[in-house]
């Protein structure tokens, strides 16, 4: 939150009225002791006496003991007013020079600043406050603050307020305050407790800052990320994103499962709850000769893919993306695929063991009579070997 600051501190500027009491009560302390103001005053007595004695001479008239010693007081006590208002001129002056100052960063501090009394009435505002409250500063003075917000706004400010005086440590909230003639904005606030000055109830420091630009980054990126979902979801792929677990040495011992789509939840046995948070190794604990590639995937950048076998003999074929400073997984399930081709390579396993059992000589022909394969007794009987009729027609084998 930023906010009107002294040079080199992180407390925020006190408002007009504090400033004054603060500077007023370091420059009375600065004003000289009692005796010390005494001593000074009597000194320079005794230098005026030495003067008037010089200028008159010898030739003066006595002045009784007790007479003198009451002019003497008399004199000291003048000249102590004399030099005290000396010193309270020149504290004036330094008060005033630090007032001007103070003015001047509370003015052009980056943040809106608003003083606040006991009930929210804005006492006192800096030009950033009404520029962006788009409100002169004097119109604001004497309105209640809440009067810029919405009433749904006005019951987050109300709750913070109350936890201020509850507990008189800052609060800091996030508010759409309504600028005049233009759309309402949205604004971080702080609002820090307010000293009593001159026996009035305490109130508040309000300082704000626009966010509109934030904000709307943050609805796009989470516009961003619901499609990335919807799109995610939407795909039978297994989808899952990891972010790395490592040891004091930094070697990648697990993952910790931030995100997954549908599909994997179900292929997993997680339909009806989040794994988010989960570590990868606690659900699947037959994925940890995956790690090493994982890691090489997030040091390199470069993607990878591997086929991965489940100890219920399902088999899952998975690309790794790095993600960030993570993982994204997408994984199919191609267990009916590898079924299919063992059976497939069973059957042309049983073909071949037929084939070559047979006495007679066997041609493999194609639809155009090309030969593709052949025999042992067919390689005897045309005297030709298999790679030798490869290409040939049945009717010119030769």
């Amino acid at each position: 939150m930023t906010d009107a600051r002294g040079p080199g501190t992180d407390e925020p500027a006190p408002d007009a009225a504090e400033m004054r009491e603060v500077l007023a009560a370091a420059d009375l302390r600065r004003v000289l002791s009692g005796a010390e103001l005494r001593r000074q005053a009597e000194d320079r007595l005794d230098a005026l006496a030495v003067a008037a004695a010089t200028l008159l001479g010898d030739d003066s008239t006595p002045v009784p003991e007790a007479v003198a010693a009451i002019v003497h007081e008399l004199r000291v006590h003048q000249v102590e007013l004399e030099m005290q208002n000396e010193e309270l001129r020149r504290a004036q002056g330094e008060l005033e020079e630090q007032r001007a100052e103070y003015l001047d960063l509370f003015d052009l501090a980056p943040g809106g600043s608003l003083g606040l009394g006991a009930a929210g009435i804005i006492g006192d505002a800096n030009l950033r406050a009404a520029l962006l409250l788009g409100e002169e500063r004097r119109r604001l003075v004497g309105r209640p603050f809440s009067a810029f917000m919405s009433a749904s706004d006005a019951d987050v400010y109300y709750r913070h307020r109350k936890a201020l005086e509850r507990s008189g440590e800052p609060q800091t909230c996030e508010l759409r305050l309504r600028r005049v003639g233009a759309e309402p904005f949205w604004a971080q606030v702080e609002l820090r407790p307010r000293r009593a000055v001159n026996g009035e109830p305490p109130g508040c420091r309000v300082t704000f800052t626009d966010i509109d630009a934030r904000k709307l980054a943050e609805e796009a990126l989470r516009a961003s990320e619901e499609r990335f979902r919807a799109v995610f979801n939407a795909t039978h792929d297994l989808v899952s994103i990891l972010r790395p677990v490592r040891d004091e040495q930094g070697v990648l011992v697990d993952e910790v499962i931030e995100w997954t789509n549908a599909a994997w939840r179900s292929w997993f046995g997680w339909a009806d709850r989040d794994p988010g948070g989960h570590r990868l190794l606690d659900i699947a604990p037959w994925l940890a000769g995956m790690l090493p590639v994982h890691a090489r995937v997030i040091a390199t950048g470069e993607p990878d893919r591997a086929d991965v076998q489940v100890p219920d003999g399902r088999w899952l074929d998975v690309d790794f993306v790095a993600f960030g400073d993570g993982l994204l997984a997408v994984s199919r399930d191609v267990t009916a695929e590898r079924q299919a081709g063992e059976a497939l390579r069973a059957s042309e396993e049983r073909y071949h063991s037929v084939v070559t059992a047979m006495s007679e000589g066997v041609v493999l022909q194609t639809a155009n009579g090309t030969i593709e394969a052949c025999d042992a007794s067919a390689e005897a009987i045309l005297g030709l070997s298999r790679g030798q009729m490869a290409g040939r027609t049945s009717v010119d084998p030769r």
